[in-house]
């Protein structure tokens, strides 16, 4: 029964370790893809933390509550909203028109109306359970919060990601579809996130090494 037991909860850690694989960026991305588990550099994690303004224990929380709330597909569903009650010969017209103070939505705009038809029903959903998951676990890892809370939100969002995307494709595509859409307010002399990061996405669905080949997605957490 021991046994049983230990074997569900190591199915159940790669299988979280295998959502968070798509986060990675950089040289040796696809190195800390694949063996995350096992390279926890704190200076690094403190700095993933940071860039979403968690400085300390009291800020991580609402953060993860966000993202299991609403993140950014709550506003990526409000312009998916506004643009499907639009006739599609007129919508370029209604973005442009847009006020110069909401430049971002403006942005955020025209790119989701360029995807408007090219996502699942669940949106980029993918994004915002992704980081619940590396947040909690870097979080944990720098005493932030007890490994039990820690656990308790990543099952959330991994169960909520399973629920919403029906592959590792579509759950990477999703993933994909709103790092760009975060991105794309970013000053054009910034190169896109998603430049670094799609070769590791990609080599993610080539290698059999990597965990998108090796694990279920259906596997039960």
């Amino acid at each position: 029964m021991a046994f049983e037991e230990f074997k569900q909860r190591r199915r159940k850690e790669r299988y979280l370790y295998a959502l968070t694989s798509v986060c990675f960026s950089g040289k040796s991305a696809y190195y800390f893809a694949v063996n995350q588990q096992f390279k926890m550099n704190m200076s690094k994690m403190r700095g993933v933390l940071e860039q979403w303004e968690i400085h300390e224990e009291e800020q991580l929380k609402p953060v993860l509550d966000n993202l299991l709330k609403s993140g950014s597909r709550e506003e990526f569903t409000q312009l998916q909203n506004y643009l499907s009650i639009i006739p599609e010969e007129s919508r370029r017209e209604a973005i442009e028109a847009m006020p110069d103070e909401k430049e971002e939505s403006r942005k955020r705009a025209d790119f989701t109306n360029r995807y408007l038809r090219r996502v699942s029903p669940r949106n980029i959903a993918a994004l915002d359970y992704a980081y619940c998951i590396l947040l909690s676990r870097y979080g944990m890892k720098l005493g932030y919060m007890e490994p039990d809370e820690a656990e308790e939100y990543m099952i959330k969002a991994a169960r909520l990601a399973q629920a919403s995307y029906s592959s590792w494709v579509e759950y990477a595509t999703a993933y994909i579809i709103g790092v760009q859409f975060v991105d794309c307010v970013l000053p054009q002399k910034s190169p896109p996130y998603l430049s670094i990061q799609k070769p590791t996405i990609r080599k993610l669905f080539a290698s059999r090494h990597s965990p998108l080949q090796k694990i279920d997605w259906n596997t039960e957490i």
